[in-house]
């Protein structure tokens, strides 16, 4: 998402990116770990909140740039929370 809020005409790509995001936090977020589906709610949420405004914030390049230094630190922890950045990091609940 990042890359794609440095230009203008990646409206419609963030938009998408913004729908597929929130779906995929629906369908995973009952087969993880407590912790780490409370932080992707909320991820949910702030992805919400972007699309209830978002011709607003993509009209106005202070609010894009917000936005695309937002999604970057949720990447950065979204990948972080994934354990792919620790082998022994498990973000799916054993049952």
């Amino acid at each position: 998402m990042k890359s794609f809020c440095k230009n203008a005409d990646g409206k419609q790509v963030v938009e998408s990116v913004i729908d597929e995001s929130k779906y995929f936090i629906e369908w995973t977020n009952s087969d993880l770990k407590v912790d780490v589906a409370t932080e992707l709610s909320e991820l949910r949420c702030q992805l919400a909140q972007w699309q209830l405004n978002f011709d607003a914030l993509w009209n106005d390049p202070p609010s894009r740039k917000s936005m695309q230094e937002s999604a970057d630190v949720w990447s950065n922890r979204v990948l972080s929370l994934s354990g792919l950045l620790n082998k022994d990091h498990r973000p799916y609940s054993q049952d």
